[in-house]
């Protein structure tokens, strides 16, 4: 069943994220032309330098690159308001009625949610990073990766075997942390209008951001003390271990902090969703 709801979330989301990165992908490829136009390729210019058309395209390359720039920032934002837009409608608005009525628990549907989220967020990443390459690179550049990528890829396999150990876990770590933050980011605000919806029948929004309010003042004291407590426990003899190992232990620190965050988010969005919730 978890499979359903995630393929039934994809389609509903879809309808806004491919048009999205569709419009990201135009118009790095608009500026592009534009900026070869404008003189931007070392091994190519149309124009002679400071004639009118090159310095008109150039006006207009400098115009859609601040777009672009505009463009990039509006999908990673629009990302994570697509989450909570449709966690809100779906569960906690007029839509809640039928997913509630499903023979699913309230555990599922959120976990659907977020594994769907995930999966967005790397494609938002990784349609961010195409316009950028569909942008910067250039003759150069693609000269510049055959020449140097091969040695670059012999010289990381000549590495101690102590090291490559070390680089690999250091992939996973970061990894897991990145991925814990998006599951412990999502639901933080999943919790936030949960308990919005929970406390004001009438002005469920305007609670949900006093909630957000409130929990993000109370992480802020729990991580000053935590780090207070971590600093008195753990004494200078800490810092003569090898940058390496400090390295993991801190990402193994970072990895803990944002299970506990999440099994606490998780934990008050499933018990509302489960036991207190009302779409009246």
């Amino acid at each position: 069943m978890l499979g359903k709801l995630m393929k039934y979330e994809f389609k509903a989301t879809a309808r806004l994220f491919i048009p999205m990165y569709l419009i990201l992908l135009v118009l790095s490829s608009v500026n592009r032309v534009l900026l070869e136009l404008s003189g931007y390729s070392t091994n190519f210019t149309l124009f002679p330098a400071g004639s009118t058309l090159q310095n008109i395209f150039e006006m207009l390359a400098g115009t859609t690159t601040m777009i672009y720039v505009l463009a990039i920032f509006a999908v990673l934002f629009l990302t994570f308001i697509i989450f909570v837009y449709r966690f809100y409608k779906n569960l906690l608005g007029d839509e809640g009625y039928l997913m509630m009525t499903l023979p699913v628990k309230p555990s599922q549907q959120l976990w659907a949610k977020l594994h769907t989220s995930l999966i967005w967020t790397i494609c938002s990443a990784l349609a961010c990073c195409l316009s950028l390459v569909i942008l910067l690179i250039n003759a150069d550049g693609v000269e510049w990766m055959v020449k140097n990528l091969p040695e670059m890829f012999r010289l990381m396999f000549q590495i101690d075997s102590v090291e490559k150990v070390h680089i690999i876990f250091y992939i996973i770590e970061l990894v897991a942390v990145m991925v814990i933050g998006v599951y412990s980011g999502v639901m933080f605000y999943y919790a936030c209008l949960a308990i919005g919806h929970r406390m004001s029948r009438k002005h469920k929004l305007l609670s949900a951001v006093g909630a957000y309010l409130i929990i993000s003042f109370a992480m802020q004291v729990i991580g000053v003390i935590l780090l207070i407590i971590s600093g008195s426990v753990f004494d200078f003899s800490f810092m003569n271990l090898p940058a390496e190992w400090i390295f993991h232990i801190m990402m193994i620190a970072s990895m803990l902090m944002g299970i506990a965050e999440f099994a606490v988010f998780f934990l008050i969005t499933n018990n509302i969703l489960g036991k207190h919730l009302n779409l009246e």
